[in-house]
């Protein structure tokens, strides 16, 4: 749904994609033609900015299945109790959102069965495995932690705890070398936010994470296939130099350093 919202694309939380949306398109038709066109210019009129689209996106966390979900499809967020999600901590920030997470959630319903016309992600399993393992020595966080492809990520992730999201391998869309750094560079936001005092900001913490993971690629000899992944987000990506951070992100990146060597 948000992949389509192209007017949140200035903003460093968007997941609009204009590949993805070229692709659903070839199969499904325009989103004018459909309610979801709509649902994606009120979603635009509704988030202001970053923060705001950083709640509505916690909605995709709320639920482990769409069963979980369908037990509840008719009941507003606002009246949701804890034992009715299987992620309850996330109401608060959810229900702050306001109108717009109820827009995304009834949108989403809409759309679901258009969606679920689409082929299943095409994924070499086992290169991309092979791909995390390489980079083990430059987000070592990988190794405990789980990646699941949301195609419409496209060149994107996301991150909650040990679980990360990375798009998936379309016409037009990322690499599976993409989408390994990806993982790698999600890995590192949730190692640093694990390390980091609660008082840091999640944008210092994306960052440090930028931070740290092109030094590791320094240090492992991988600066070409970092720069290739990095290129891609260069004109809206922080300063990847160590000297762009204040000393107390720089001291705890230079921990981090010192103990994966």
């Amino acid at each position: 749904m948000l992949a389509h919202v192209s007017e949140t694309a200035h903003y460093a939380s968007s997941l609009h994609d204009a590949a993805y949306v070229r692709f659903a398109e070839g199969i499904l038709g325009p989103a004018s033609e459909r309610q979801l066109g709509d649902d994606a210019a009120l979603l635009a009129r509704l988030l202001h900015n970053h923060d705001e689209l950083v709640r509505v996106q916690l909605l995709a966390w709320l639920f482990q299945s769409r069963e979980a979900l369908a037990k509840v499809v008719s009941c507003d967020l606002s009246t949701l109790e804890a034992a009715d999600v299987d992620a309850p901590e996330l109401l608060p920030a959810l229900r702050a959102a306001g109108p717009a997470a109820e827009v995304l959630r009834a949108a989403v319903e809409i759309e679901a069965a258009a969606h679920a016309r689409l082929p299943e992600p095409e994924l070499d399993h086992d290169g991309l495995r092979l791909f995390l393992e390489r980079l083990l020595v430059v987000a070592p966080r990988l190794s405990a932690s789980r990646v699941s492809v949301v195609r419409a990520l496209g060149r994107r992730g996301r991150v909650r705890g040990r679980e990360i999201w990375v798009g998936a391998v379309f016409a037009g869309g990322p690499t599976t070398a993409h989408l390994g750094w990806q993982a790698a560079h999600e890995a590192t936001v949730a190692e640093l936010a694990e390390a980091a005092s609660s008082a840091v900001a999640e944008r210092a913490i994306e960052h440090a994470a930028i931070v740290l993971l092109a030094e590791r690629s320094r240090r492992a000899a991988l600066v070409s296939e970092h720069a290739q992944w990095f290129g891609h987000f260069r004109g809206n990506a922080p300063d990847p130099a160590l000297a762009a951070l204040n000393p107390e992100l720089q001291a705890l990146v230079g921990s981090l350093l010192a103990s994966s060597e």
